[in-house]
């Protein structure tokens, strides 16, 4: 095995790249992504591309050098090249949860002391091909981010142009209101309030959490098809809002009161919708919520109304008037939420949904051949959505904690 610094051959332009308030709650995170190719990657080409890559990233190539910044100091990526050879791609291909030996290892500690890199990578070569594997601190770097930055270090390796990117953290929303004028704001919009109630109620979900291990599902897209049949669901009714009111079917507690307020979160990239642009390079979502779901509803009526309550909240001006109150509640500590964090734990009446089957990312490929795996990153979501490569055709269904359990029961019930 062996490590060293890969640079960014452009000058170091040594300015600071600022933490927004939803970069702070994500420091103790890291985002990370997995690829095999059954070929064997050039490292030196690898190497080269990931340089001129960093030209157009250099937020990755720096480090924090303050509790709230990143300097782009060009100090450089860790390049690590190390061999498994009593593995084979066959062997990888089997499970979407790879052994820790093929993860690079993130110190978070080191990063926050400025001692560690923003960004790592660890190659791994098995007995016939490539397992490449990225870690970035989720700091400067959401899903997007990350799958933007990895697909454009395939094109460079490949010798394709890359379209240009965007750091520019002043995009984010200035407070307009003070703390109680936000306060009264948001109660008339009856956003939820959050006591230490819902926090002991996480924190103790969190540590059930890692007691459980989720089996990822896999539902073939033929199940939607048969659901639009089924429930006569026209094509506008968006495969997101489909997916979310199956999952709603299942695992929403049909024993709630009667008058209870349930809800589909859904985390949504606000790229090219309000305020950031496509290219953006940072952190930029937002959980929206659709609200009052009968539970006892039929799939097409929950659907219908999850796709439309969603196009309504995505519509541009809405979205940007929201996510500056959203963005608000952050910067001024407002203990207030646009959602039930109390029904994500346990009762059973919000469920979040991190859809991931929207990003291209098994189109992201090191030379001709397409990865034969691309593996879902290790963020604590509640429910993760991940496609399953173009053989499959179909996407997998990843839970987090007492979900996990219900599902598989309730799920194999149906089934």
């Amino acid at each position: 095995m062996n490590k060293e610094t890969i640079k960014s051959k452009i000058e170091p332009s040594n300015t600071s790249w600022h933490f927004t308030p939803l970069d702070t709650a994500l420091v103790d995170m890291v985002n990370s992504g997995s690829w095999l190719y059954d070929s064997y990657l050039d490292i030196d080409n690898l190497k080269e591309s990931l340089s001129a890559v960093l030209d157009n990233y250099p937020v990755f190539a720096g480090r924090m050098t303050s509790k709230d910044s990143i300097s782009t100091n060009n100090a450089g990526v860790y390049f690590e090249v190390a061999q498994q050879m009593q593995y084979s791609c066959k062997d990888l291909a089997a499970t979407l949860f790879l052994p820790d030996l093929f993860k690079a290892k993130f110190d978070i500690k080191a990063f926050k002391k400025g001692n560690f890199p923003v960004m790592i990578v660890k190659v791994t070569q098995v007995s016939d091909g490539t397992l490449l594997n990225i870690a970035v601190n989720h700091v400067c770097a959401d899903g997007a981010s990350l799958y933007r930055f990895v697909s454009d270090w395939s094109k460079i390796y490949n010798g394709q142009e890359i379209s240009p990117v965007v750091f520019n953290q002043e995009l984010f929303p200035k407070p307009q209101h003070n703390l109680k004028e936000l306060m009264e704001i948001l109660t008339q919009k009856k956003w939820y309030k959050v006591g230490f109630k819902d926090l002991f109620l996480m924190l103790k979900d969190q540590i059930q959490s890692k007691k459980i291990v989720a089996s990822p599902f896999f539902v073939h897209y033929t199940l939607l098809d048969d659901l639009r049949k089924k429930y006569s669901i026209d094509e506008h009714v968006g495969k997101h809002a489909l997916l979310c009111a199956y999952l709603g079917d299942l695992l929403f507690n049909k024993d709630i009161p009667e008058n209870s307020r349930c809800s589909v979160v859904s985390v949504v990239n606000l790229r090219g919708r309000a305020i950031y642009p496509e290219g953006f390079v940072g952190n930029a979502v937002a959980n929206i919520s659709t609200e009052n779901i009968d539970v006892n509803a039929e799939i097409d009526k929950t659907a219908e109304q999850i796709n439309s309550n969603l196009r309504q909240k995505l519509e541009k001006q809405q979205l940007t008037d929201f996510f500056r109150l959203y963005t608000e509640a952050m910067t001024l500590k407002a203990p207030l939420l646009p959602f039930n964090l109390n029904g994500t734990y346990g009762k059973r009446t919000c469920l979040m949904v991190n859809d991931f089957t929207g990003f291209g990312v098994y189109d992201i490929c090191f030379g001709e051949n397409s990865p034969v795996m691309a593996y879902p990153n290790d963020l604590p979501d509640k429910i993760k959505m991940w496609s399953g490569n173009k053989q499959e055709n179909g996407f997998y269904i990843l839970l987090r904690g007492n979900l996990a359990k219900v599902f598989k029961k309730l799920y194999l019930k149906k089934n």
